[in-house]
């Protein structure tokens, strides 16, 4: 496994209902996209890149990315779990995946490290983990992870017959290693939810322009 065969989903499956609940991808700060943004931070590190989405979401508003959508394949509300299995079940059926793992983030966190994916990879090689998720400044992030398409049988039971719903609780099971990011003066986990925290997020863009 190299860093070019780990496929990269965005999840994208938050209404932004504190945001005027609008999808909440399509929230700007510094005039792009929240999905924008994690696009260009994200796609550059992975040899394949998709967007997870809610079941039954229109997939016009998207066409601009030019990027698979992953529609969930469970209906109902299941938290990022669905996106997690929506991203196995799918990246093992593609024709144009060959890969046996993916990094999944979800699409509120716009300053996500440029070496994220690097990181996880060489995580996951100096260890026994099967998966392997971010923390920063003393928080375990779980959406953030890389994880291995064979899991999905696993996922798929744990959601639909014994109700596991918190992604913590599920990777229980399994080795977990944490790949702690700490050496920004920011937390690049930063997510937003609320005007407020957009609001921060243009400051904070702001500050970081430029950096590497």
């Amino acid at each position: 496994m190299t860093c070019e065969d780990i496929g990269g989903v965005i999840l994208a499956g938050g209404q932004a209902r504190r945001m005027g609940g609008t999808q909440k991808g399509f929230c700007a700060i510094g005039g792009k996209t929240l999905l924008t943004r994690v696009i260009e931070r994200l796609a550059p590190q992975v040899g394949y890149l998709a967007l997870n989405v809610p079941h039954k979401t229109d997939e016009v508003a998207y066409q601009s990315y030019a990027i698979p959508l992953f529609h969930d394949v469970v209906d109902g509300f299941f938290g990022p779990l669905a996106g997690i299995l929506t991203s196995m079940e799918t990246l093992s059926r593609r024709q144009d995946f060959h890969g046996r793992h993916f990094v999944s983030c979800p699409v509120d966190t716009p300053f996500i490290p440029r070496d994220m994916v690097t990181r996880f990879y060489r995580r996951m090689r100096h260890s026994s983990a099967q998966i392997v998720c971010a923390a920063s400044r003393g928080r375990v992030h779980p959406v953030c992870a890389l994880w291995p398409l064979a899991l999905a049988s696993d996922l798929r039971h744990a959601l639909l017959s014994e109700s596991v719903r918190k992604i913590d609780r599920w990777t229980a099971r399994y080795s977990v290693a944490v790949e702690s990011f700490d050496d920004k003066d920011y937390d690049p986990f930063f997510n937003i939810n609320s005007d407020d925290e957009r609001r921060y997020g243009e400051a904070l863009l702001s500050s970081i322009e430029g950096e590497v």
